[in-house]
């Protein structure tokens, strides 16, 4: 009988340990590698590297950040990219005809904000769900691509470099850290106390999880998600300002593939559609994954082409364990 117990203890405790491990694989992926660039890269732990490497992922950690709001409510985005263009080529044409900063910033927030309110509304009209969000979003994709072709002419728009306040955004350091950087964290933060600490973020885990909880409780959860969508586009518009702030040009291609990064991201974080126990938190492990990835193989020269396969192989990991997690 004792023999049996014992069994059936360690039967329960490797169970245990495996959902231990599927519930937090983020961390565990994000912990091997820390460990793997440190054991096979000198340059790993020194601190321009990791300054370097939290610069890099800056930007998608916005874009991140407003994209897992979506998730949560039950949305998914697929604009963000070439709104990001059209922010960009905006912003940066007003900058060089006005010579003034705030107001490159504040057309950029603008432009952003206003499609992600255009995206919500019209998931509103519909009443849709995922799916029709993902079909939304991609004629919003491409009306914002061509905005983006008809304002700049199809040609690239170079910041003036006298407008050096505007790139100060995008190379500046405060107390020795990127401003890149602090944007990030900044919005991270504000996102990750909206859906952990206030009722409007327990309204966007309820709207995308249970339907019948929302009605019942009168939530109006297409208003959540023109909410969501809003934030979305007012992220892809902070991160126009953040990239052409940093590589001083903005073009119609400007925000091509960062979509792909993003949802990326928030999958591989741990966040799913609907997922009442997603967070900031976990998209920023998504991350920092992925800005993890790239620099290691970088530091390895590893060809790009193999970066690409690897990333595509952990996102099909973070699908499968998120599957999972719903069983």
């Amino acid at each position: 009988m004792s023999g049996k117990q014992n069994v059936m203890t360690k039967q329960i405790s490797l169970k245990t340990a495996g959902q231990l491990i599927v519930e937090n694989l983020n961390w565990v992926i994000l912990f091997l590698l820390i460990v793997f660039g440190i054991v096979f890269s000198d340059n790993f732990g020194t601190w321009n590297n990791v300054s370097n490497v939290l610069r890099q992922v800056s930007i998608n950690g916005v874009l991140a950040a407003g994209f897992t709001i979506v998730i949560l409510a039950d949305g998914f985005d697929l604009s963000i990219g070439t709104i990001i263009s059209i922010c960009a080529v905006v912003a940066v044409g007003t900058l060089n005809s006005t010579k003034n900063t705030f107001l490159a910033i504040a057309a950029a927030l603008a432009i952003g904000l206003l499609f992600g309110v255009f995206n919500g509304i019209l998931i509103k009209i519909i009443k849709g769900n995922s799916s029709d969000s993902f079909l939304t979003t991609l004629g919003t994709m491409l009306l914002a691509q061509s905005c983006a072709y008809t304002y700049s002419g199809g040609f690239n728009i170079y910041c003036d470099n006298s407008m050096e306040s505007y790139r100060f955004i995008g190379k500046g350091m405060f107390l020795g850290i990127p401003v890149l950087v602090i944007i990030m964290f900044a919005v991270m933060t504000v996102f990750e106390f909206i859906t952990q600490k206030t009722t409007l973020g327990r309204k966007i885990k309820l709207s995308g999880s249970n339907r019948v909880a929302v009605f019942m409780s009168g939530i109006n959860a297409h208003n959540i998600k023109i909410f969501s969508f809003a934030m979305t586009g007012l992220c892809a518009g902070i991160a126009a300002i953040m990239l052409t702030a940093r590589t001083g040009v903005a073009s119609p291609s400007t925000g091509y593939g960062y979509e792909v990064d993003a949802a990326t991201a928030a999958i591989i974080g741990g966040n799913r559609e609907g997922g009442m126990r997603g967070s900031i938190v976990k998209t920023l492990t998504g991350v920092l994954i992925l800005g993890l990835i790239t620099n290691i193989m970088n530091l390895m020269n590893i060809n790009t082409v193999i970066q690409t396969i690897v990333k595509g192989v952990i996102l099909l990991v973070a699908l499968y364990t998120n599957r999972l997690k719903k069983l």
